[in-house]
């Protein structure tokens, strides 16, 4: 997935400090820029992720969100296309720490079941 990463704050260098973050972490990093004027000092919290409609996208916006602690998700139905926007909010100051982060995308996917291999008592 593509992340644009949107400062909607007044602190300078924001957005490429975190999308550089990310990009550490795995995520393949689009726009880095200031949010635009809708959004530009008018998200409250630490974030808030948007992206299109449809099932692969809300699991794609989870993954996101799970690296912000509680990031607000939003659906925009006029949005085409697989990239997210990631837009930083006043109360934000750094990521969710790595294992945090993979916590909560275990607990997102759900429990894992055991292969054939392990249930068999053998490895791959």
């Amino acid at each position: 997935m593509t992340v644009n990463v949107l400062n909607a704050t007044s602190r300078t260098g924001l957005a490429k400090d975190t999308a550089d973050a990310l990009e550490k972490r795995g995520f393949r990093i689009g726009e880095v820029a200031n949010a635009p004027a809708p959004l530009d000092g008018k998200v409250k919290g630490n974030g808030l992720v948007i992206g299109g409609p449809g099932t692969a996208t809300a699991s794609r916006l989870s993954v996101l969100a799970a690296q912000l602690d509680g990031a607000r998700i939003r659906h925009d139905a006029h949005r085409d296309g697989k990239d997210l926007d990631l837009v930083l909010g006043k109360s934000f100051t750094k990521l969710t720490g790595k294992k945090a982060a993979e916590a909560a995308l275990t607990k997102l996917s759900g429990p894992r079941s055991a292969s054939s291999h392990e249930k068999a008592g053998t490895t791959c």
